[in-house]
């Protein structure tokens, strides 16, 4: 571990200049990845900030309360993005925040998984209840076979 002398004049060694080719090579390829997910996360970020009527859809949404929320759902994503220049600059030097962006990107997946089997699973039951409002008699293929009811 190096010390610091605060009077000394000459700055300290980068940690980068001093690694082997690996090792550089190892955080280009963390930052790239860093600054990948960053890129992505911003530009949804910043789709649901300025166009939010493009997503209020898909959480049945509507109308001005629909829009402020689908906004600031915008900005929430962008309020998480933060963390992530500092990582992408120095990945090497900020292992403790890029700890945290990769726990954030594991809830942010996890909650995403957990959100599309629970909506697949509602949609199942929506279709089961569309189709029993269709088709009050049996299935689809049933009824349009059998004989009319006298």
């Amino acid at each position: 571990m190096r010390s610091f002398n605060p009077r000394s004049t000459a700055l300290p060694q980068d940690d980068a200049e001093a690694s082997p080719r690996s090792v550089k090579i190892a955080i280009w390829v963390v930052r790239l990845c860093f600054a990948f997910v960053f890129v992505v996360n911003v530009q949804c970020a910043l789709g649901f900030a300025l166009a939010p009527e493009a997503y209020m859809g898909a959480y049945e949404l509507g109308g001005v309360p629909g829009r402020v929320a689908t906004q600031g759902i915008g900005i929430a994503f962008l309020m998480w993005n933060c963390t992530y220049p500092l990582v992408i600059w120095r990945p090497e030097r900020h292992r403790a925040l890029a700890s945290v962006v990769l726990a954030q990107q594991v809830v942010g997946l996890v909650g995403d998984k957990i959100k599309g089997w629970r909506n697949i699973y509602q949609a199942n039951g929506k279709q089961k209840k569309a189709a029993a409002v269709m088709h009050p008699h049996g299935s689809p293929s049933s009824t349009a076979i059998s004989k009319p009811r006298r």
